[in-house]
């Protein structure tokens, strides 16, 4: 509190040079005796005074008012104490101010500055930008995740100190009600936020007009700390005021170096919550036995995530009655022994709601005899990436228990070491997929000309990813006829020859089905011929990035864009670009949405050209 208040007289005693404080004579007790009488004859702001003490009390209150609407800091009035309050406004006592109508609705006046007019609006989209000034991030990025979400997105960030991390929240309470969504990611946060201290510990009895207002943070859904370094005391405190957050239902944090949970990590805290992620290094036995049977009450919990939590063996707190409101369980990173996989799995068919299991990087070399249908059948997701030492009898028993999962929509086997295709990977084991990941696996040519000859087979799978498959040369099953089906395709990463490029290209023509081609790291220097607008009429968004066009390549890109109306999103990130050609002009990117140019060489001449044509342009920080 301390550190907070002397913070707030710093800001306010800074912007009061500016505007000189009118020394107000009426003591509080005056103020006290005109604010009952106004209050009892007329509840309007500023209603005139029986006695001319009064009035002359309430016109320096309007005095003092005028003088402080216009304060960018004025909101941080409503934290200080009433020692603070005297210095600036007078001798008038704090409590006063807060708890009768005229002077509460003045104070309302003062630090309160509504969102409706143009004027209030050009004043807090000002406020935004200046932040983003600060955070070094696109301005009109940061002002629209306010105007669109509600969100205000201070990740990457890296914060000094916590002083620094207040007073960047201060500049938005006069907006606090209205917050949805507030990320902290990697912002180097140590201590949790005083100023949401300083919220949780005011007494709603003692200052009854500051219930229900823009004080709180009634709207906030999500509240994203992850990535940041909390003390043990840190954790107590925010799990102490999360019940002061009714509206809060996600909440993801970062407690690396921790050991073990706060006494504060309990059901009445969390009750309200239904997502929670949950990152540290070193989570102890009772830590993790604490948490999975805090679980059992909490009825609105339906997404935990547990990344990095050393889980070698699941405490005897896993089990259904605990587990049973889940419908996502992430377990990332976690090292599991057999054992506790082979509980695991027999665990899940007590759990009719569990949908989503992710077992990423879990060291899982072997599946256990309880990987069956009868076990998996509720899943309709299953991720198993980068376990990269699975070997060919649980590949087998893998896709063969696919067959009977009709729920199963989604299998991701990202870097899971598989090079062929076990005999198991056929139509009837694979006919209730939409989404399947096979990327970063060193796939050789029979086992993509399988795979690509069951796909017409396939009409529900519509999302392939095939990104890092050291694919050089698309084989002869890679034709329309086997793609027609597919939505979304990643091919990023694979150094395709001319010849298999001109193939997919011109069999665009003929994929109407497809809206997204990702294409990234190709090798792609000079786009081919069969690169027309006829070949990419159907697409949505296209991933060029990490290909290094040349000047006419990149004018032929924008002269064809011109012609694709359903062509929303283009990336161009990281192509070695240094200017653009005379191609990007606003008549041929109309029908564009997003643009990205990340990790160009763009100095800061062709950047604010390039932001003038397309002012939502994504590029990376500006040179110096």
């Amino acid at each position: 509190m301390k550190r907070l208040h002397s913070l707030s007289l710093v800001l306010l005693c800074s912007t009061f040079a500016t505007y000189p404080v009118v020394a107000m004579e009426e003591n509080s007790q005056t103020c006290d005796a005109s604010c009952s009488s106004s209050s009892q004859t007329n509840k309007s702001t500023f209603a005139p005074s029986h006695t001319d003490q009064g009035t002359e009390t309430m016109h320096a209150l309007e005095r003092k008012r005028l003088q402080l609407t216009n304060l960018r800091e004025s909101p941080l009035l409503a934290m200080l104490p009433h020692e603070i309050i005297r210095t600036i406004v007078g001798h008038l006592n704090y409590h006063d101010i807060v708890s009768t109508a005229c002077a509460s609705q003045t104070l309302k006046d003062i630090l309160y500055t509504p969102t409706t007019t143009n004027t209030n609006l050009l004043d807090l989209k000002s406020r935004f930008f200046a932040v983003a000034k600060k955070l070094k991030v696109d301005p009109e990025t940061f002002w629209n995740n306010w105007v669109l979400y509600r969100k205000i997105d201070f990740s990457y960030y890296r914060f000094e100190n916590r002083t620094e991390l207040e007073k960047a929240l201060l500049t938005f309470m006069c907006v606090w009600h209205e917050i949805k969504e507030l990320n902290f990611a990697v912002c180097n946060i140590t201590e949790f936020p005083q100023a949401f201290e300083t919220l949780a510990q005011l007494d709603p009895q003692k200052y009854p007009t500051l219930r229900n207002t823009q004080l709180q943070l009634p709207s906030l859904t999500t509240l994203d700390l992850s990535s940041n370094y909390f003390t043990l005391s840190s954790l107590n405190c925010l799990f102490n005021m999360l019940p002061n957050l009714p509206s809060l239902k996600e909440l993801m944090l970062s407690c690396q170096g921790i050991t073990q949970l706060p006494g504060s990590f309990n059901h009445d805290n969390l009750k309200h919550l239904t997502k929670l992620m949950l990152m540290s290094y070193h989570l102890d036995t009772n830590s993790l036995s604490r948490l999975f049977s805090t679980l059992q009450n909490l009825l609105n919990l339906k997404e935990i995530q547990l990344w990095f939590c050393n889980i070698t063996q699941l405490p005897d707190s896993f089990n259904h009655d605990n587990l049973k409101h889940l419908t996502k369980l992430d377990l990332t990173c976690s090292k599991l022994n057999p054992d506790s996989l082979n509980r695991l799995f027999s665990t899940l068919p007590n759990l009719p709601t569990l949908k989503e299991l992710i077992l990423s990087s879990c060291g899982i070399k072997q599946l256990p005899d309880s990987f069956n249908h009868d076990n998996l059948k509720h899943l309709t997701l299953l991720d198993l990436n980068n376990n990269n030492n699975l070997n060919l009898d649980s590949l087998n028993r893998l896709f063969t228990t696919l067959s009977n999962l009709s729920s199963l929509k989604t299998l991701s086997l990202y870097l899971c070491g598989i090079k062929q295709l076990p005999n198991s990977f056929n139509p009837d084991n694979l006919k209730h997929l939409t989404n399947l990941n096979m990327g970063n696996n060193e796939l050789n040519l029979d086992s993509l000309n399988r795979l690509f000859n069951i796909l017409p087979n396939l009409p529900n799978l519509t999302d392939l990813n095939l990104y890092l498959c050291g694919i050089k040369q698309l084989p002869d099953s890679f034709n329309q006829n086997n793609l027609k089906y597919l939505t979304h395709l990643d091919l990023g990463t694979n150094k395709l020859t001319l010849d298999s490029l001109n193939r997919l290209f011109t069999m665009l023509l003929n994929l109407s089905n497809l809206k997204v081609l990702k294409l990234y790291d190709c090798g792609i220097n000079q786009l081919p011929d069969f690169f027309n607008q006829n070949n990419f009429k159907h697409l949505t968004h296209l991933n060029l990035g990490g290909n290094q066009l040349n000047l006419d390549s990149l004018n032929q890109l924008f002269t064809i864009i011109a012609h694709l109306p359903l062509l929303k999103e283009i990336s161009l990130s990281n192509c070695g670009i240094t200017q653009l050609p005379a191609s990007f002009n606003k008549n041929n990117l109309k029908y564009l949405t997003k643009i990205d140019l990340h990790f160009n060489r763009i100095n800061n001449t062709e950047r604010e050209r390039i932001l003038s044509i397309f002012p939502g342009a994504m590029l990376s920080k500006q040179r110096k």
